[in-house]
């Protein structure tokens, strides 16, 4: 779940609706006149329009694995070696009206955190065997950040950069539009095995949550 302060802007503003609170430049609730005139009456009202704060995650696709043996170790598995031609990345993109919309202006900004069912290991279904792996977020295909492996962040750690930018403030459309992201262009998150043990044959999986909250 996103940290408590996350929901700062959310609740102040769910506070400010209730208090009636939140209007133009602060300033008090409608004004009426209190005496009758016999020249004028003149009063004031203020008129606030409540944006609410979204952001969306899409474009998370699923990864699957298939290993190789190992030249060194024939029956075992080469976890530095996947097999040609499978992708170990999934895009990710993000979509918000944090910002002002402008082209000029890039202030809405994200951070991003991460963390599995398995701590960063990929279990067969009895869950007595597991396989353990390392995600890293990367930004044109220079790394960013790692979660697990051994010497990553630890799930549910935060990481914030001045790249980790909404690719899109549509916040309607969005969820459904192709997510651009590959190695080449923008984000991705890259799987990488990093166990050295001789696992059985089987079948090894972890679900992977992704949070994304504004800065």
């Amino acid at each position: 779940m996103v940290r408590d302060m996350k929901k700062f802007k959310t609740l102040a503003l769910a506070a400010a609706v209730s208090a009636g609170v939140l209007g133009s430049a602060g300033v008090m609730a409608a004004v009426n006149p209190s005496e009758p005139s016999n020249d004028r009456s003149e009063g004031q009202f203020d008129i606030t329009f409540f944006n609410e704060t979204k952001i969306v995650l899409y474009g998370l696709d699923d990864i699957d694995l298939y290993s190789t043996e190992s030249a060194d170790v024939p029956g075992s598995v080469d976890f530095d070696n996947p097999s040609p031609g499978q992708r170990t990345f999934t895009p990710i993109c993000v979509a918000s009206n944090i910002g002002s919309g402008d082209s000029g202006i890039s202030d809405n900004y994200y951070e991003i955190a991460l963390w599995s069912t398995n701590d960063f290991q990929l279990e067969n279904s009895a869950g007595t065997v597991s396989v353990p792996y390392s995600l890293t977020l990367k930004n044109i295909n220079s790394p960013l950040n790692k979660w697990g492996g051994g010497d990553g962040s630890a799930g549910g750690d935060y990481y914030e950069n001045d790249v980790l930018v909404a690719d899109s403030t549509d916040i309607q459309n969005s969820i459904q539009a192709d997510c651009p992201s590959d190695t080449a262009r923008g984000r991705i998150i890259d799987v990488e095995l990093t166990g050295t043990d001789t696992v059985a044959a089987g079948v090894y999986s972890d679900t992977v949550t992704v949070v994304v909250a504004p800065r």
